[in-house]
């Protein structure tokens, strides 16, 4: 709900430093949000992920979804009202890949996620029995997100065949938690395991998870 009066902005910023046998990379991304969801100027803002570039593995995929995610899966269904793209969020990360073997690469990284307008409770704000529709002035709000671990491992097996094993860890933040939940009475941190092996040949790719 706003006055019709739509504005936002996106912010993303990839650093890598040679460090060792492999690369050191910081990442920054920042979505704009609203400070006033039922009043004023409302938030839109949009910026292409995981189909053109990698974030996270559970915050990207299941919360945060983008392109690919054709439907809103998981944690980022429409009843949960999960975020799109880096709406509301700011995201720090820090990340190193390198190469093990000619045939081996892996890719580790750490993020930390804050929202970058807080988050309101609205289990509170909807609440018939604390709080009439609407009224926020007396909801609970957070903006610690969470933070995250994950990890890539890719394996050329032979010229055209890769195998690829992902890995990550979320730990949700009282403001995710309102997010998802709209309180904090529950809070269970999510993984995710997935592997894609992929095979090209004259051209044509062949993939699948």
């Amino acid at each position: 709900m706003n006055d019709g009066d739509l504005s936002g902005y996106n912010v993303y910023f990839d650093a890598k430093l040679p460090v060792g046998s492999g690369k050191l990379g910081f990442v920054l991304g920042m979505g704009s949000g609203d400070d006033d969801p039922l009043r004023g100027d409302g938030n839109i803002n949009r910026i292409q992920t995981q189909g053109f570039f990698y974030v996270t593995e559970v915050w990207e995929d299941s919360i945060m979804p983008d392109q690919e995610g054709i439907t809103p899966q998981g944690l980022g269904s429409p009843a949960s009202r999960g975020y799109r793209e880096f709406e509301n969020t700011t995201l720090l990360q820090v990340n190193y890949g390198w190469k093990t073997t000619d045939a081996v690469s892996l890719f580790v990284s750490g993020s930390y996620m804050q929202a970058t307008e807080p988050i309101f409770a609205w289990a509170e704000a909807y609440d018939p029995g604390n709080l009439y529709p609407g009224d926020l002035d007396n909801v609970s709000t957070s903006d610690d997100l969470g933070w995250e671990l994950d990890a890539r491992l890719t394996w050329k097996v032979y010229p055209g065949l890769l195998w690829i094993f992902r890995a990550g860890y979320f730990a949700p933040g009282d403001g995710a938690l309102y997010l998802v939940n709209g309180s904090d009475r529950w809070d269970e941190d999510a993984f995710e395991l997935r592997t894609i092996v992929k095979f090209s040949f004259g051209g044509v790719k062949i993939g699948g998870n």
